[in-house]
């Protein structure tokens, strides 16, 4: 999904088609703002091991299952500076509110400070400093 919105923001960029960024704008209500499809803005499942002696909850490392956030980030920015048809104040305050939970889930989780503590948290760097320019 994440290629998908950077890749309709590159074509309408490039082809100036209303079709892309409302493209952008329907997956972007689907996976973070409709209330029977949103993705929870947390990863406590991500990555879970099954069985009976597991704690019920993901592994730490699937925090980095969300680094593509960097792309919709980039993506968004491109469509809000361009006033891209289709990307409305609804879907962008919801977009926004979404990542405002999402950051202080990242900020505050267990799974995400002790991912953080590993040597490879190098790769959650941009997920946060770019999510902090979505909601600035």
């Amino acid at each position: 999904m994440a290629d998908a919105v950077l890749y309709n923001t590159l074509a309408w960029v490039i082809k100036g088609s209303p079709n892309y960024p409302a493209n952008v704008a329907s997956w972007i209500n689907t996976w973070f703002l409709a209330s029977d499809t949103y993705m929870n803005p947390n990863l406590n499942y991500a990555q879970i091991v099954r069985g009976p002696k597991t704690s019920g909850f993901g592994r730490a490392a699937g925090v980095l299952d969300l680094r593509c956030m960097v792309k919709i980030v980039n993506a968004v920015l491109v469509l809000r500076a361009g006033n891209a048809p289709g990307w409305t104040n609804a879907i962008d305050s919801g977009l926004v509110a979404w990542a405002s939970s999402y950051i202080g889930w990242l900020t505050t989780s267990p799974h995400a400070i002790a991912e953080a503590a590993a040597t490879k948290c190098v790769t959650l760097i941009p997920s946060p400093v770019l999510g902090r320019r979505l909601v600035s």
